[in-house]
């Protein structure tokens, strides 16, 4: 199960979004200017605060677990100019972040958000294809008595006692949440290579079920797109 482990301390772990009205914080603007047609550009602004946080380090050497909180990445649209940025906050008051790192990171940003935003969009026609398919596959997954009959489409990088573990989620999900009403697509991620993590597209999805309870589901494709991981999230009601 270190595969699990290891995959999900990546998508889980967060910055702070959430910043509080006494601190006293800098803000950086980058804007995302990658397709010709405003509302596209503006969804992968939107779409570029969601990436992991171990991503973000590994591309911005100077973001460390130490200062990583005192940095609330997140976005913004001028209605007036019709223009999307990806924004910065940064927590001055944050005794882990000096100002000189604040004037590195501001660097590293604005040399990263574009590429970044660069390959995001080239994954653009690929999720508007593979978003539509996996949201009918999730429901048929999620509701499914016999889950072996997916086995084929999981990612032959997995271990095949993971795939065993896999082809359980159905059968918690439906004890803990009921079965699968909807699917409503949200956004997608996508990963070059990093570290020791390989290619993978991330569809996000909220779904409703028939107890009246909704999760936020994320699957993970691999470059074959095939899944690699089902991750399932209970939201508040």
């Amino acid at each position: 199960m270190g595969y699990t482990t290891k995959f999900l301390m990546v998508l889980v772990f967060s910055f702070s979004l959430i910043g509080c009205d006494v601190q006293t914080k800098d803000v950086q603007l980058i804007e995302v200017k990658v397709f010709s047609d405003d509302e596209k550009n503006d969804k992968v602004a939107q779409a570029l605060m969601y990436y992991s946080p171990a991503y973000f380090q590994h591309n911005i050497p100077s973001i460390t677990i130490e200062n990583g909180s005192a940095i609330q990445p997140g976005y913004v649209r001028s209605l007036e100019k019709n223009k999307s940025y990806f924004r910065v906050f940064y927590v001055m008051s944050n005794d882990k972040l000096k100002l000189s790192t604040i004037k590195k990171i501001k660097k590293e940003f604005e040399r990263h958000i574009p590429k970044m935003s660069q390959e995001h969009a080239s994954a653009w026609e690929l999720q508007g294809k593979e978003s539509a398919l996996k949201s009918q596959w999730l429901k048929e997954f999620l509701n499914s008595q016999n889950a072996e009959r997916f086995r084929d489409d999981l990612s032959k990088l997995l271990p095949a006692d993971y795939q065993d573990y896999f082809l359980n989620t159905p059968q918690k999900v439906q004890e803990k949440l009921g079965l699968v009403k909807n699917t409503i697509y949200l956004r997608y991620q996508y990963y070059k290579p990093f570290g020791e993590f390989k290619e993978q597209l991330i569809l996000n999805y909220k779904v409703v079920f028939d107890s009246g309870l909704t999760a936020a589901v994320n699957i993970s494709l691999d470059k074959n797109q095939s899944v690699s991981l089902i991750e399932v999230l209970p939201l508040k009601s």
